[in-house]
């Protein structure tokens, strides 16, 4: 393929797929776009870029199939290439301080000082994955200092005092391996880059893994925290008030994409407009050597410092009514204040502020601090104080064995930074542009460079006019919100052996996601106007047929560093001087919802006769439509987010665990063998296990259709829930046997509407999960305060494998491919330690 020829290309049932000129494109009657194949599937070299003709020689064309597949099969041209050399190392350094000292008889302090030092750095043959410059993994070094002090002081018999405190300095950095390599002399200098030479081009692919690592990045999170408790025993009663404050700071820099990168996506070399790799062909690669580039971008060197400050207050009473009855009420109350960053760098996206670039339609950045252009203030997006949250729970003990329990009550959780650099447009340049019609025309050329854009810093309400805007949408401190209810029973079966059956349940809200694309079309605009409408330009006689016009009049200069028209639906989103509004990126989308509902069997034993117990079994159910905060989770449909509610992707229905310790019965103090010799050779030796099966997780069907309204996640259409899974006896995971069926047996998939599926089918799931693990360890005493401890520990003993059900859309070649596993192969390691 470095030479364009692309006759081997072929789908996973070897049939070939076609490439596609783009600079053939054109619109033919009936309003279809059509391109033609380039004949015998091949590029002349004439047609290569000569950005990416330089680019190959300097990476030297270092990934070739090396598999021994044939040529014109599938495994020729996918996963095809295999380091069997190569490690990465993960070095760790642990150790910690810790020292109290009691004042008298009523004071005492405590302080301990933990250091880690992580590190990841190559082996020998360097690291594992593709070779050389086009290598993924990054060196790494994780270094954290933590200090913690407690004063406890008994004030008297009924009145106790307790005070805490610390610091957790966690800094974090990361670097590729080809950073400072004098790349613009080599001749890879992407045209608007920030700093060519600071890192190699990155290429990315629709249809392979991208090449070259992001250039660096790294956070510095400290975390300062305070707090206190009193507690008053009165009577009967038992008062606790308390007290927390914390400020977590986030101090961010990076540099990931500042050599610039691009993405050859297939659908600049397909039938237009067509994702299906069957029908519609095209490649990645054949993208790339074209200089077609679907996305890509660059960034400036930056470092931002964000801090969250909060603060918790609770009071309770432990109130013991009578001799069998134990009441605790209480309520907390907390709040985070609105961010700060520590210079004033912060910035939002409003809906109703006049862009001046965009002829003063609504929707332009707004700036925190003080002087020209700015808010006048730090914080720009409101606080949010209704984090009251009482709780109520009782106990009765029926006689000397059994106990019930009752409780419930509202939680809410924490709001922190945990989504990078974002907010700081003006002040941060994170440049994303990407083609507006599906590849029908490229966002930029490798050739031609970036679109333009204005290099920060600067204060300019339109400063990402073309790019992607980040919108807390006045929730960035809602603290989403969990409520808690559950009933226990415990009983004593015999000495130091308990029973327990509890229901626990929770229902979650204004939790932390990624559903809301503000900027989407909604789907009647796709009925009225059609895909072909949609992907058309501005200025096409089809847009001025359907009275469509430019929303404003530079628009098209925004999107483009040739000043090509936008597309129709570019033209008439809700913000059309935008890409996505992201209200992920920040936590500003807080409109997840989740319920779970769970029986728990519990039995535990305590130490008897050298032998510990402990074994659950968990039943239970989740719904949700908030899997996690990831903008990958974005709603098929931004109007109709009532679509997601579905079985949650982490749902487990049947979860046991059994873990157990025994001592055997030899040694000092023991049954047998009590001295000599053979007491200390076989004396002191524990033998432990733990035991974990359970459900795997609900599994979903997509395709590779998509809609050129700039919706979220896409969906299948199937006719059942049920099917979905192969039932082989014995699959042959390593040969063509796959985990799902195959993609025919669902039907052709609709192109003029989205899919009927559900996110999750909890009929179809992955591999149960069963591991057991095992430790054999010995104690040796040397004197009364120094012993060691001899430890043999064997990591999933039976080396069960999860297979990796693979692709999930049904319209990859991939599809239901098992080509990896979900967990770890069996580890034995052994181990030493000295105690003093």
């Amino acid at each position: 393929m470095y030479q364009g020829d692309f006759s081997n290309w072929v789908f996973n049932g070897n049939e070939r797929l076609t490439i596609y000129d783009p600079a053939t494109t054109r619109t033919v009657s009936g309003g279809a776009r059509v391109r033609d194949a380039f004949p015998n599937n091949q590029i002349p070299v004439a047609r290569f870029s000569p950005f990416a003709s330089n680019y190959l020689k300097v990476v030297g064309n270092l990934v070739r199939p090396n598999t021994g597949a044939a040529p014109g099969t599938s495994a020729y041209v996918r996963s095809n290439y295999v380091n069997s050399t190569g490690t990465r190392q993960d070095p760790w350094t642990k150790w910690s301080i810790k020292a109290d000292h009691n004042f008298g008889a009523n004071s005492r302090v405590s302080f301990l000082y933990n250091y880690g030092l992580h590190k990841i750095v190559p082996g020998p043959d360097g690291f594992p994955g593709l070779p050389g410059a086009l290598g993924n993994t990054r060196l790494g070094r994780q270094k954290s200092d933590v200090y913690r002090g407690t004063f406890t002081k008994v004030i008297s018999p009924t009145l106790i005092f307790y005070g805490f405190g610390g610091v957790n300095f966690w800094k974090e950095a990361n670097s590729a391996t080809t950073l400072d390599g004098g790349w613009e002399a080599k001749g890879v200098c992407l045209v608007g880059a920030w700093d060519c030479n600071r890192n190699l081009f990155s290429a990315q692919f629709s249809d392979y893994s991208r090449w070259v690592a992001d250039a660096y990045d790294g956070s510095e999170n400290f975390v300062f925290s305070y707090g206190n408790d009193l507690t008053w025993i009165k009577a009967s009663h038992t008062f606790k008030f308390g007290y927390l404050w914390e400020r977590v700071h986030y101090n961010g820099f990076g540099q990931q994409s500042i050599g610039g990168f691009a993405q050859g996506n297939r659908l600049s070399t397909s039938v237009p407009g067509v994702n299906n790799l069957l029908t519609g062909g095209g490649n990645g690669f054949a993208s790339f050597l074209l200089g077609q580039a679907f996305s890509g971008g660059t960034e400036n060197d930056r470092f931002v410092g964000q801090q969250f400050r909060s603060h918790a207050f609770y009071a309770q009473d432990d109130w013991k009514l009578t001799s069998r009855l134990t009441m605790n009420i209480g309520v907390r109350y907390e709040f985070t204040l609105p961010p700060l960053e520590q210079k004033d760098r912060w910035s939002d996206f409003d809906p109703t502020k006049p862009n001046p670039r965009a002829g003063g339609i609504p929707g332009a950045l707004k700036f925190a601090g003080k002087g020209e252009g700015r808010e006048g203030t730090r914080t720009i997006t409101p606080g949010w104080f209704g984090g009251i949250g009482p709780r109520l729970g009782l106990a009765y003990q029926m006689d000397d064995k059994t106990v019930l329990r009752a409780g419930g009550g509202i939680n809410y959780g924490v709001v922190k930074a945990v989504t990078g650099s974002t907010h700081f447009e003006g002040a941060v340049l994170i440049f994303r542009p990407s083609s507006l019609d599906n590849g029908i025309t490229p966002a930029f050329t490798l050739d031609g460079g970036l679109p333009g854009y204005t290099r920060p810093p600067v204060i300019d309400p339109s400063f990402s006019n073309g790019n992607n805007t980040a919108y807390w949408d006045n929730e960035a401190v809602k603290l989403p919100k969990n409520y808690q209810w559950s009933f226990s029973i415990q009983r004593e079966l015999a000495q130091g052996t308990v029973f327990e059956a509890t229901y626990n349940a929770t229902m979650g809200s204004g939790l932390v996601a990624g559903l809301k694309r503000i900027n989407q079309l909604p789907f009647s605009v796709f009925e009225q106007y059609g895909r072909t409408l949609l992907t058309s330009n501005v200025a096409s006689p089809a847009a001025a047929a359907a009275g469509i016009t430019r929303p404003y009049s530079s628009i098209d200069c925004d999107f483009s560093r040739t000043c090509a028209p936008v597309s129709v639906a570019q033209a008439i989103r809700p913000f059309p001087q935008y890409l996505d509004i992201q209200t992920a990126a920040g936590h500003g989308d807080k409109s997840g919802h989740s319920t779970y509902h769970a029986a728990v069997l519990k039995l535990e034993r305590g130490y008897r006769n050298g032998l510990t117990l402990q074994g659950s079994y968990v039943f239970s159910k989740m719904l949700t439509d908030a899997d996690s905060f990831d903008a990958d989770n974005s709603a098929l449909d931004h109007y109709n987010r009532g679509l997601e509610k579905s079985i949650g992707e982490y749902d487990i229905t049947h979860d046991f665990k059994a873990n157990y310790v025994y001592e055997l019965p030899f040694g000092k103090g023991k049954a047998w063998l009590a001295s000599g010799p053979a007491s200390w050779i076989l004396g002191n030796w524990r033998v432990s296990g733990t035991h974990f099966w359970a459900s795997g997780f609900p599994l979903q069907l997509n395709n590779s259709v998509v809609f050129p309204i700039f919706n979220g996640r896409n969906s299948a259409t199937a006719s059942s829930y049920d099917g979905w899974l192969t039932n082989l006896k014995n699959p042959d995971w390593k040969g063509k046997d796959r985990y799902f069926v195959p993609g025919s047996t669902f039907g052709a998939q609709p192109t003029d509407r989205p899919g009927n599926l559900t996110r999750k089918n909890p009929k179809a799931r992955a591999p149960w999960m069963q591991e057991s693990n095992f430790s054999l360890s010995k104690s040796i005493p040397i004197k009364e305060a120094l012993r060691m401890d001899l430890r043999w520990e064997m990591f999933n003993a039976f080396n069960h494998a999860r297979f990796n059900p693979g692709s999930q859309n049904m319209q990859d070649a991939n599809f239901g491919l098992v080509n990896s596993t979900l967990n770890e192969p069996r580890r034995m390691q052994l181990g030493l330690k000295l105690y003093f």
